[in-house]
Order: structure tokens, then C-alpha cells, then sequence
């Protein structure tokens, strides 16, 4: 089975290319668990995808800015119409 594989990239879109592969990659293994749902390897697989794509979301939401509306408002970063002012890393 193919495996999801960590790119060594440093900058902001490589982490992003990492979100989007990784997230490209579940997918496909739900569609695959769906038709083949006693399948324990693609289910293990499917669950360390999902741990590793939330520590990258997690770090590309402190790191980068949050990818979406519900972490910025978890984050109290959502502030339109307050003084905010865009800059790397989110709105603050």
C-alpha cells in the first residue's frame, strides 16, 4: 500500500503542500475503507494520517495563520472592523 511521505520542505507552502497531500491521501483511503470496511491495515493507515494531518494543520495554524474560519475564532484572531491588521500570521 502506498504511504503518505513527509516532505523536507521548511517554508509556509511546503507545510501547506504537506496539509494538501496528506489530506488527498485520506481521502482516497476513505473511499477505499468504504468498500473494504474489515480492511485493519487501511484503518490503522488512515488513523496515523489523520493524527500526523492534525499536527500539521495545528502547526500551520500557530505558525502560518489559521486555514480556517473556526480557528480564527478560536484563536480570538477574528477581529474585522476592530483595527486589525493583516500580517504574517493571521490578522491581529
Amino acid at each position: 500500500m502506498l504511504r503518505y511521505e513527509e516532505c523536507r520542505c521548511n517554508d509556509d507552502n511546503g507545510l501547506l503542500l504537506q496539509i494538501q497531500q496528506i489530506s488527498f491521501a485520506m481521502d482516497e483511503l476513505r473511499l477505499f475503507i468504504d468498500t473494504h470496511p474489515c480492511c485493519e491495515e487501511a484503518i490503522a493507515l488512515f488513523n496515523d494520517y489523520a493524527e500526523k494531518r492534525n499536527e500539521l494543520v495545528c502547526r500551520y495554524n500557530s505558525d502560518v495563520m489559521p486555514l480556517s474560519g473556526y480557528a480564527l475564532e478560536q484563536s480570538g484572531m477574528w477581529r474585522w472592523g476592530k483595527g486589525a491588521e493583516c500580517k504574517k500570521g493571521g490578522y491581529r
